[in-house]
């Protein structure tokens, strides 16, 4: 049963799509090659590639590696990368950057010859009718115009200072370093317990030593460090923003102790969700400080321009949609395996 639906489920496009890499045929590998008719009673044949030609770098059997699929090549791999320059073929070898020498340009020649020749035998063996091929090729085929017309559609546009200007006014919360405090921390059974060994603490006696004789939580080992914390509000403002924060979380009643100390004060217990009493030391505390404009300012202008460009390209695609004739059988689609 075919149904029809004027709703638009199409999830966003993502903004980045691949783009296959072409084996640097002169022709698509899905394009047949055009048939010449010559209306004379004796063809012409075409003149045979020399190597003397104008951008010719090499010759495979009649077909020509220029200078221009070379230099598409290189325009294509990033300008460096950990495993350095290495090539494709032969042990150990994978092309992940540019090349920086004649050495290595001599290199990635011979890569584009060996990969002519494996194209010239695939094609010779039939391949380009082997149906799965087919729908290799048809696939990429897809994915490159797809590309192109993203590509087309977002050109020119730009983020301006005005735009990166009134985003980071509405939204500095977000970008700001919050409080921080490392503290150590006693966790006794009772109150009373809780109580002596704050009583010792203020006294003078070492708290990473009371820690270990005294704390019956899992840092009594490491003298009652537990590392640094944040406040739960500034935790969930980053987690929002798509950020991981590596500090801890205090439960709420220890976190408003905590966070009102300065650096060597000592907590009153304040009793936990597990039942267990905490006495804690403050160590060290960072404020919040909220980055500048002018430290962000490129960062931020990245993140929107990819921001409106993801919105262009829905729209276009909610266009598209609207003006064509879609049709959905939706049944069917929630029979599928």
């Amino acid at each position: 049963m075919s149904c029809s639906s004027a709703r638009n489920p199409a999830a966003p496009l993502a903004a980045a799509l691949l783009l296959c890499a072409a084996a640097g045929c002169d022709r698509w590998p899905w394009e047949p090659a055009a048939e010449t008719v010559d209306a004379s009673p004796v063809a012409s044949k075409a003149p045979a590639v020399r190597l003397q030609d104008p951008g010719v770098l090499a010759v495979v059997n009649d077909t020509a590696v220029t200078q221009e699929r070379l230099r598409r090549r290189v325009q294509g791999l990033p300008d460096d990368h950990p495993s350095g320059f290495m090539t494709t073929f032969g042990p150990a070898r994978v092309i992940q950057r540019k090349p920086r020498t004649p050495e290595e340009r001599h290199i990635l020649l011979e890569e584009l010859v060996k990969e002519e020749l494996m194209v010239q035998d695939a094609v010779s063996a039939g391949l380009e009718r082997d149906p799965e091929v087919r729908q290799q090729l048809d696939d990429a085929r897809r994915i490159i115009l797809i590309n192109g017309l993203t590509q087309r559609d977002v050109k020119g546009i730009e983020i301006s200072d005005d735009e990166v200007k009134d985003h980071y006014s509405r939204f500095k919360e977000v970008y700001k370093t919050p409080a921080r405090l490392h503290i150590r921390q006693i966790a006794t059974k009772t109150l009373q317990d809780a109580e002596q060994v704050r009583t010792q603490a203020v006294q003078g006696a070492d708290f990473s030593q009371l820690a270990q004789q005294h704390s019956v939580g899992a840092s009594k080992d490491k003298g009652g460090d537990v590392g640094w914390y944040i406040k739960a509000l500034d935790r969930q403002i980053q987690t929002i923003a798509g950020q991981q924060p590596t500090e801890g979380e205090l439960f709420p009643q220890l976190e408003a102790v905590a966070f009102s100390m300065e650096p060597g004060q000592i907590s009153q217990p304040v009793k936990g969700p597990d039942s267990l009493y905490y006495v804690v030391k403050a160590e060290e505390r960072k404020d919040e400080q909220v980055r500048p404009l002018t430290e962000m300012s490129e960062q931020l202008r990245t993140g929107l321009l990819i921001q409106k460009r993801q919105k262009s390209l829905q729209e276009h695609i909610d266009r598209l949609w609207k003006k064509g004739k879609v049709e959905l059988n939706e049944a069917r689609v929630e029979q599928q395996p």
